[in-house]
């Protein structure tokens, strides 16, 4: 009766059946991760104090903050605090975005055409340059002057995709703040503030608290330590960061380039169902942007929760977590980086296969040539691999946690894999 009952659950589970197809009801979180609220850090005019004094606090493992460094090219150092070697091992190597201010902070709408050509794109070329890692994707306009002149704004989209004033004012209902992302349609309600001496804890809390409302805040800093240009000091710099940690798991906490290219993003992408079978719910994530290297920023999609459980999610052959919440799967997937493939679990009763915990994940799928085993398995770990029919086709121990399927023929398969809790057994395709 046992081996009766294995049999027509591998039937169910690899037949052809009619079933019930999966609706795709989703949406793009306003902020990675479902955050309510994002913050950008950004610092300009290449001040020592934000090297000295930002820059460690940021980095402490108390914060993990990753900011964005304005630079004016043309001003970098060619030793010491500041210059090129150390923006790109102590700022760009971990993890801020070293991004232009110009060459030499001129207000650009007083320039001639071919000199504001020349300070935005020449910054531009200078930092990727002698930053090779690092795409530089946006601008912060000298003196907050430039987002609302045409001829500024067109010569900035050709080699940024966002760029930020220097000014502030109270919280815009729906109209985007700042000129060049308005230009671009993205209904972002962001504010751009500066930082000085005068800006209590008390107001840097307020507006901290006015970000959770699906808000973008930017701050901007000139100086950090006392005495420097707008410099709020060291301790009070310090106890701002810990207003932002306090919010913390609300708040993205992200560079400027960071932010600019999720909502580029957010608002160019389709997904769409590609397949389902029985064993799989196969959907692809686009977008309307034609530079994948810049455009390769993780959203945060919002599925409804099919009526099956989920197993795994894998996207471009790797684990994607995911979690349920309120009848929504939530997960993180990259546009134009391969199918989002939704693996259904095996039918409730064969947990005795199947363990909750220790879950093991194979991939690709469908498999070509080989299956890569992921999760709690040991060295050697014997396998089986059995056909529709209930038939062992194959079996053998894992090496390097790989398993080959190179003789066998297309079609479906089940893989039984033995593990120190149990055996477990995955659904996959020989193409």
């Amino acid at each position: 009766m046992k081996n009766l009952f294995k049999n027509t659950w591998i039937l169910l589970l690899l037949s052809n059946s009619i079933y019930s197809q999966t609706t795709l009801n989703y949406s793009v979180t306003p902020f990675l991760n479902n955050k309510r609220g994002a913050v950008s850090l950004t610092f300009d005019d290449n001040i020592k104090g934000q090297y000295n004094t930002a820059l460690p606090v940021m980095n402490d493992a108390k914060y993990g903050f990753k900011g964005t460094f304005f630079t004016v090219t043309g001003w970098v150092p060619e030793s010491g605090i500041g210059n090129w070697q150390y923006l790109k091992n102590e700022v760009a190597a971990k993890g801020h975005e070293v991004a232009s201010h110009t060459v030499s902070h001129k207000n650009l709408t007083e320039l001639t055409d071919q000199e504001m050509r020349d300070e935005i794109v020449n910054s531009d070329i200078a930092i990727e340059t002698n930053i090779p890692a690092v795409k530089c994707v946006t601008l912060a306009w000298p003196f907050g002057v430039g987002g609302d002149n045409a001829k500024v704004v067109a010569e900035t989209k050709k080699r940024y995709i966002g760029a930020r004033n220097a000014w502030g004012a109270e919280w815009t209902n729906g109209d985007p703040h700042d000129a060049w992302i308005k230009s671009l349609n993205y209904n972002m309600n962001v504010l751009a503030l500066g930082i000085n001496s005068t800006v209590t804890l008390e107001k840097y809390s307020t507006y901290i608290n006015g970000s959770l409302q699906s808000k973008w805040l930017v701050f901007l800093y000139h100086g950090v330590e006392e005495g420097e240009y707008d410099g709020p000091g060291r301790e009070n710099f310090i106890k701002q960061m810990d207003v932002i940690n306090s919010k913390k798991d609300l708040l993205w906490v992200a560079p400027f380039g960071e932010v600019m290219r999720y909502n580029a993003e957010k608002f160019s992408q389709n997904l769409k169902v590609v397949s389902e079978s029985n064993l799989q719910w196969v959907l692809n994530l686009t977008d309307t942007l034609s530079d994948n290297q810049v455009y390769n920023h993780p959203l945060t999609l919002k599925i409804q929760a099919p009526t099956w459980k989920v197993d795994s999610v894998i996207q471009g052959g790797k684990k994607v977590a995911f979690t349920i919440t309120s009848g929504f799967v939530y997960l993180n997937a990259v546009p134009d980086a391969g199918q989002i493939v939704f693996y259904k679990s095996a039918l409730t009763r064969v947990d005795e296969y199947n363990s909750k915990e220790g879950l093991i994940y194979i991939f690709p799928n469908p498999a070509k040539n080989e299956l890569n085993i992921e999760g709690n398995i040991s060295e050697n770990s014997g396998y089986e691999i059995i056909s529709v029919k209930g038939k062992i086709v194959q079996a053998g121990l894992i090496n390097a946690n790989k398993i080959s399927v190179d003789l066998l023929k297309s079609g479906q398969y089940l893989v039984k894999i033995k593990t120190a809790i149990g055996p477990q057994v995955r659904p996959f395709v020989k193409e």
